[in-house]
This record gives structure tokens, sequence and C-alpha cells, in this order.
């Protein structure tokens, strides 16, 4: 500021800065701070606060909080590039081209979204979320002969993935090559492993002797004691042989711990073949 050096007082006191009642600052009681003139300012002071008002826009500093209040509030880095936004019917944070938005009703993200590293529960599952896929960069093939059964797919179902309440959804399509002629067999089970062969539950099998696929549709139901399912597996050629039994079953599936979902084959001859192209399992209520 000027010095006040040799300014006679009648000539320069509109210029300096008071409290409005010309006492002292107190500790917790904010002044209004005036010109000399008696003009007040957007600015109040204690010893421990720090306001500065006007109209409905207001931001105090004091010995235990800021709070900033007002009806649109911006917040920018070095560069003017707004980073945090708010209006008196929403909220954004990120920049101009990646943010979260909240309004009343909603919270909306625009741009790019990444949550890779990230653990999200809690989520709702309409619209198939959360889920579990197995997608090969190439269809996943076994061919026979067969000597045991073997697990050619499997995808880790990580604990608490899905829960009492949640209505599952199993679809898996098998492509068969019967060249060699034989059969085919194949079956889908539920472990805590993917190694041990017929390990835990099993939520359906095929066997077929001819024909182009199999299809998996499995409708899933948890609840506190069990999960209950339909069993549909589907053979697409009528000379198939479709294992199904009883319309439902239920098992005591542990969803707390981690558990696999594994397919199995068995295939007869040399030359036949029976592929994974993929399969997903997903929550769909």
């Amino acid at each position: 500021m000027a010095s006040l050096t040799g300014q006679q007082i009648n000539n320069t006191y509109q210029s300096l800065l008071k409290t409005t009642d010309n006492g002292e600052l107190g500790q917790q009681t904010p002044s209004v701070i005036t010109d000399g003139a008696g003009n007040a300012t957007p600015l109040s002071l204690a010893q421990y606060k720090v306001i500065l008002e006007k109209d409905n826009q207001r931001l105090e500093v004091n010995d235990v909080a800021t709070q900033i209040q007002g009806d649109t509030v911006v917040v920018k880095d070095a560069t003017s590039t707004n980073l945090l936004w708010t209006t008196a019917a929403s909220i954004a944070l990120g920049n101009s081209t990646n943010y979260l938005e909240f309004d009343a009703t909603n919270a909306a993200f625009t741009g790019a979204v990444d949550f890779a590293g990230a653990t999200v529960t809690g989520l709702p599952g309409g619209g198939g979320a959360p889920a579990i896929s197995f997608v090969p960069s190439t269809p996943v093939s076994f061919t026979g002969p067969s000597s045991n059964d073997t697990i050619i797919a499997s995808a880790l179902i990580p604990a608490n993935t899905f829960a009492s309440g949640d209505v599952l959804e199993f679809t898996l399509s098998t492509p068969f090559d019967f060249s060699a002629g034989g059969w085919i067999y194949s079956s889908v089970w539920i472990y805590t492993d993917n190694t041990t062969i017929y390990g835990g539950d099993s939520i359906g099998q095929i066997q077929a002797p001819t024909g182009r696929d199999g299809l998996y549709k499995k409708i899933l139901y948890i609840n506190d004691a069990n999960t209950q399912y339909r069993s549909y597996s589907l053979a697409c050629d009528t000379s198939q042989q479709v294992y199904s039994g009883d319309p439902w079953y239920s098992y005591a599936i542990n969803w707390t711990v981690d558990q696999y979902i594994n397919v199995h084959a068995w295939v007869d001859n040399a030359g036949t073949t029976i592929s994974v192209p993929g399969f997903t399992m997903k929550k769909i209520n």
C-alpha cells in the first residue's frame, strides 16, 4: 500500500479500513470491515475467523473449518480449467471432458471411466452387473480320445461377487465337430478350485452323438440357505441326448468364498472335438 508518511489524517482517513464499530477485533464474533467513510466491504474479521460475503455468496475460514456457499461455486486449476463446480441443482467433479455429476435423482459419469484396480461392491444387478465372463482370444478346443473327464475351461467367481437375493443367468454354447464320430459328454460344475474333476455341484450336462453344438442356459436363485436352479440344457439336434432330471435342483454353494465355474468334457474318438468360445454368469435382478 502507499505510505502514509507525511499525509494528514483529514485527507487520508477515508481510505483506511476499520471495524464498523471502531472497536478491537473479538476472538470469534466477526466485525464488518468498512472504509474510513463508513462504507461496508464484503469482508468481516475476528481473531479466529475471516468471512467474505456478498448477497448469497459466502466464504468463511475459521479455526476449525472452511465453508463455501453460493448459487454457483467453481474451483479451477492454474490453467483456469474447472475441477469442481456446484449449482443449486447439481455438483460436478472432474474437467471439461471427464467428470462425475450428481443431481437430486442421479449420479452420472461423462467421458472415460476406469475402474482398473478398484474394488466395487454393492452395485445393483440390473442390466447384468456384476458378471463373470470367460472370453478367450480364440475358442478353447478339446479333441478326443478321452481317458478321463477334463476341465477344459474355467473362470473364477471372487468371494462375495454374488449373495442372497441375487438371481443369476449362466449361458454357454459348446460347438461340436463329430468328424470322427463317437459321443461328446460335457458338464458344468461350481467348486472351490479349478482342478478337481467332478468337484462341487453340477449345474448341467449334455451327452451328444451328433449335431452342431450344445447350449446351456441356467437361471440360479440364491437365498440364505442354498442356491436353486432351473435345469435347461439344450442339444441343438433332435438326435442328441439331453441330461435333465428333476426340474429344480438345490445346492448349498458358499458364495462368500472363491468359487470356480468349471467346464468338463469327455470325447470318445480321436478327431472329434468340442469347443468353448466363452461363457457368462451374470446377475439379472
